[in-house]
């Protein structure tokens, strides 16, 4: 009796070993990924704050930065053009829509891990960005500038990703 309860702790303690370990490979996943960007902290929420993310590899933490991505950016541009007319404006919304178009070909880069052209668009999308930003300047509304940064750190996961594929 004494043996059988020492063999059901054993395995239990095993057990429970090996689920921790499985959670930490995960943990270490989305930390080696995020401690590659720019805004570690920024990554580590972004990406944890997805129910998906504790399943998921490298490629399922690509998907879920393109879909955040592809959000915030059409967040971004909603944003834009709520600012009115003008030239700065028009530039913007021209600029945050092609990179939208980018970022949704991330997905079939990602699916058919193709990493040239996933970080060809991604780096395209990020660059779009950036035009609406240097268009504006120092003029940029603040909500604005918010939105396209949020959507810059989430693209800059979606390079880091491309990196280890």
């Amino acid at each position: 009796m004494a043996s059988c309860s020492f063999f059901l702790v054993a395995l239990s303690l095993a057990f429970l070993c090996y689920c921790l370990t499985f959670d930490n490979v995960k943990a270490d996943l989305i930390g080696d990924l995020c401690s590659s960007v720019t805004n570690p902290s920024f990554c580590n929420r972004a990406l944890r704050s997805d129910p998906r993310s504790a399943k998921a590899n490298l490629r399922g933490l690509g998907q879920i930065a393109i879909d955040k991505a592809t959000a915030s950016a059409k967040t971004t541009l909603n944003l834009a053009k709520a600012l009115g007319k003008g030239e700065l404006t028009s530039t913007c919304v021209e600029v945050i829509g092609e990179a939208i178009d980018s970022l949704n070909e991330c997905q079939g880069s990602l699916r058919g891990n193709d990493k040239g052209t996933l970080n060809i668009k991604a780096s395209a999308a990020l660059d779009d960005l950036a035009t609406c930003d240097d268009e504006y300047g120092a003029k940029e509304p603040t909500n604005l500038k918010q939105a396209s940064q949020t959507t810059q750190g989430l693209i800059s996961i979606i390079l880091a990703v491309s990196n280890r594929l």
